[in-house]
């Protein structure tokens, strides 16, 4: 059996989201959401990326816990915003 688990990160809220197909349904489960919103540096709104990875990993530690050994992946954020990174792939803050 195929599970996959989205995590779906809004403006206030992010959440894991489990699912199967069991029996020719989709069976979704919320397995984790924690909360959101902006810091802000330098007189600037910005996203905490390291709490927000921390929170991730919190849910995937929730899936494990629950049994599951491996899964399928899909992360959903806002459209507009991103990071810049330099030439070794790491944050530039």
């Amino acid at each position: 059996m195929n599970t996959y688990i989205a995590v779906d990160i809004g403006a206030s809220s992010g959440r894991l989201v489990k699912s199967s197909l069991i029996d020719g349904k989709i069976q979704m489960e919320e397995i984790y959401r924690f909360k959101n919103g902006f810091s802000f540096k330098d007189n600037h709104e910005r996203w905490d990326i390291d709490y927000l990875t921390t929170e991730i990993l919190k849910g995937l530690s929730v899936a494990k816990k629950q049994g599951l050994t491996h899964c399928y992946l899909g992360i959903d954020t806002w459209a507009v915003d991103y990071c810049l990174l330099d030439e070794q792939g790491q944050l530039i803050d």
